[in-house]
């Protein structure tokens, strides 16, 4: 069953932003705004970064003037078990799509985990995630033909670059920023260098957009080791295991620009 049509009014969207992050939540909604595609956020508190969008937040599923058709859950780490919005949502219109941006599980585990057979996941991940660029799309084996189709139709007519991918714990491009960050860390950590010069080595040598310990403090170091610890666990490969120095980075709240620190100073 479609939740809803090309021809119907607008889809009424409902976005969930990381409590911890809220660029990802805040990139999606000023995109929303510009398409006059109505939206509401459901957040307890909210900083500057949802603090443009103030009149869009509401705290209560009931408090909608409308009921959702789909779900953007911008939480990089979803729980184990449905948040409250969720459960609430899904008894109560049980046909909504979510669209989830972790990367730690991939879609069909999170449709099986939630209970949500129309579960999709894009790559919304901060310091990576463009409304210009390239967009990674994957969706849950349990979603249905007509529900997926409508839903790309809906993310494209929002002016997103979709690239279907497998669904796969990681995404793509977030996985090898991961990986190519973590050797940068463990380079400083050996003293190899220092983390500007591996930096410029890279933007220089490879025409990198930015260098791997620069893109790792955009992202956040704890979103790095986090994304680093999922691949870790599904693919149980060395590779994977991320660094001690970011890891005790992260630990100590230097996770980059948004805290003011991390393999540079802000």
């Amino acid at each position: 069953m479609a939740i809803f049509k090309l021809t119907d009014s607008q889809p009424v969207v409902f976005l969930l932003p990381d409590e911890n992050d809220e660029r990802s939540a805040a990139s999606i909604a000023g995109i929303l705004a510009e398409k006059n595609v109505p939206f509401h956020i459901f957040a307890d508190e909210f900083d500057e970064d949802l603090a443009p969008f103030a009149d869009y937040i509401l705290d209560d599923i009931a408090s909608s003037p409308s009921p959702p058709h789909v779900v953007i859950d911008c939480a990089l780490l979803p729980m184990p078990s449905p948040n409250t919005f969720l459960v609430e949502a899904m008894m109560a219109y049980p046909n909504l799509t979510l669209v989830s941006a972790t990367p730690n599980f991939t879609a069909t585990q999170l449709a099986s985990m939630l209970g949500i057979a129309n579960t999709a996941r894009l790559n919304l991940l901060p310091g990576i995630f463009s409304p210009t660029g390239i967009v990674e799309f994957t969706s849950s084996l349990s979603m249905s033909k007509e529900a997926l189709f409508q839903t790309e139709q809906f993310l494209r007519g929002l002016g997103l670059r979709l690239e279907r991918i497998e669904d796969v714990v990681g995404f793509v491009i977030p996985r090898i920023v991961a990986m190519l960050a973590n050797e940068g860390a463990f380079a400083v950590m050996e003293g190899v260098s220092s983390a500007a010069e591996i930096d410029e080595a890279m933007r220089l040598g490879t025409n990198y957009p930015k260098g791997p310990l620069e893109w790792a403090d955009s992202i956040g170091l704890d979103t790095v080791v986090m994304l680093l610890d999922a691949l870790f666990t599904e693919y149980k490969q060395e590779r994977y295991r991320a660094c001690r120095l970011m890891r005790q980075y992260a630990a100590a709240g230097w996770i980059g620009e948004r805290a003011g620190k991390g393999f540079y100073a802000y």
